[in-house]
């Protein structure tokens, strides 16, 4: 029986390589280890499955897509099996191109691939050379009482994008990168202080790891951090909205900060002086 105000998350901090197969593998024993802990949700890094550009795939021809297909349906069998979703960083062929999408691929607890969050802003070198910008029409899907948006690495730059998913109204973002950067867990952290709802951070194992796996609450602290001694882990973690530590931001700043961002609240208010 699930409780409306907790939802149990796993984080992974999973090893990537280029071998389709390998990352599926990994997936798979991280979602089975998650569902374990009775996590509802396991999410994983900015091509989790498919190999990320650059990094270990050295051209978009590259991309194993044949294999990445196989795998999402062995990954679904797996999460069908443990009764739980799975948000996968991956790539999507589009027809006609060698520049797919930068994804996450959206798996539910039935094992099927309900959505995918194609990544909107991408970088300089990811459009010049590598990927396809998504539509921006940012994503959320809903799980046992909780809307959870979606982010993919650079976004993490893109305020607006953060804006728009708390007008939707999500309680979570679910975030994937590959960037080894410091910047961006001050650029996430801020964001959820901001609009007040936790940031889930997925990254893969780095060398020299400067940001890693965490979950980042409405006050935009640190809950929980995975290790930065380069090696695997799996965060397991409760978002819960009845914690006393978040009233404030959930119950009065929420509300409040959403009709300030409108402007209607002030606008009586003003007296038209320079």
């Amino acid at each position: 029986m699930t409780n409306e105000n907790n939802f149990k998350i796993g984080i992974a901090q999973s090893q990537i390589s280029s071998d389709v197969a390998q990352n599926a593998a990994e997936i798979c024993r991280l979602i089975t280890k998650a569902a374990a802990k009775q996590a509802r949700l396991v999410l994983f890094p900015e091509g989790a499955l498919s190999g990320y550009a650059k990094a270990h795939i050295l051209h978009p021809d590259q991309f194993d897509h044949a294999a990445i297909g196989d795998q999402i349906k062995r990954i679904g069998d797996v999460a069908r099996q443990n009764n739980i979703w799975a948000v996968i960083g991956a790539c999507h062929q589009i027809e006609g191109t060698d520049r797919p999408y930068n994804c996450q691929y959206i798996i539910s607890d039935k094992g099927e691939l309900v959505a995918r969050n194609d990544k909107i802003y991408i970088s300089h070198t990811e459009l010049q050379d590598w990927y396809t910008p998504g539509e921006p029409d940012p994503k959320t899907i809903d799980i046992d009482g909780f809307k959870f948006g979606f982010a993919i690495c650079i976004e993490a730059t893109m305020p607006q994008h953060f804006q728009q998913l708390e007008e939707m109204g999500v309680d979570c973002i679910l975030y994937s990168s590959m960037a080894n950067t410091s910047l961006f867990e001050t650029l996430l952290r801020g964001h959820a202080a901001a609009f007040t709802y936790w940031v889930a951070v997925s990254e893969p194992v780095q060398p020299d790891q400067e940001l890693c796996s965490m979950l980042i609450d409405p006050n935009g602290q640190v809950e929980h951090k995975a290790t930065t001694d380069g090696h695997q882990d799996l965060i397991i973690a409760t978002l819960d909205r009845a914690d006393p530590r978040y009233d404030i931001q959930l119950r009065l700043a929420k509300p409040w900060r959403r009709k300030a961002r409108k402007g209607d609240i002030y606008k009586d208010k003003r007296r038209g002086h320079k």
